[in-house]
């Protein structure tokens, strides 16, 4: 397995940041590719995606913390295209503990599975009401967790 790994910072996106480029990650030498244990300091624990289009073919976001939005990918306005990839173990303080959806945003699922997953407001996926598109296909939901705050 390949991974990506990138010092700690206080920006988003720890282990990608796409400000309105074009990312494609598949196929990481012969192997699935995992973006993991990642912790950004704000948005975006695996992936910040602002105004760009981020691609991703197999492989898994696994156990990325994001202090605020988005603990596997916080999707800003942007283009997000997964098939087959498995989101689990991503913490959000806020919210969108696998996935964050913000206004302006194309998201598609196509495939893979989002399963225990933490936040405190849409553990699996936070979808704000004016993201373009959320768009599911065959893809496995299972037991995310709300993060209780008292």
């Amino acid at each position: 397995m390949s991974a990506f790994s990138r010092p700690k910072r206080a920006f988003p996106g720890r282990a990608i940041f796409n400000d309105g480029g074009s990312v494609l990650v598949s196929d990481c030498d012969g192997n699935p590719c995992r973006i993991y244990w990642k912790d950004a300091g704000t948005n975006g624990g695996g992936v910040y995606n602002l105004e760009g289009s981020f691609q991703m073919s197999g492989g898994d976001l696994t156990n990325n913390v994001a202090a605020t939005n988005g603990g596997g990918i916080a999707n800003d306005a942007g283009t997000v295209n997964c098939s087959d990839v498995a989101f689990s173990g991503n913490t959000a303080n806020n919210g969108g503990g696998a996935l964050y959806l913000t206004a302006g945003s194309n998201t598609t699922l196509d495939g893979g599975s989002v399963y225990d997953n933490l936040a405190t407001f849409g553990p699996g996926v936070y979808y704000s009401l004016q993201a373009t598109s959320f768009d599911v296909s065959t893809c496995e939901f299972g037991a995310d967790q709300f993060k209780a705050s008292f």
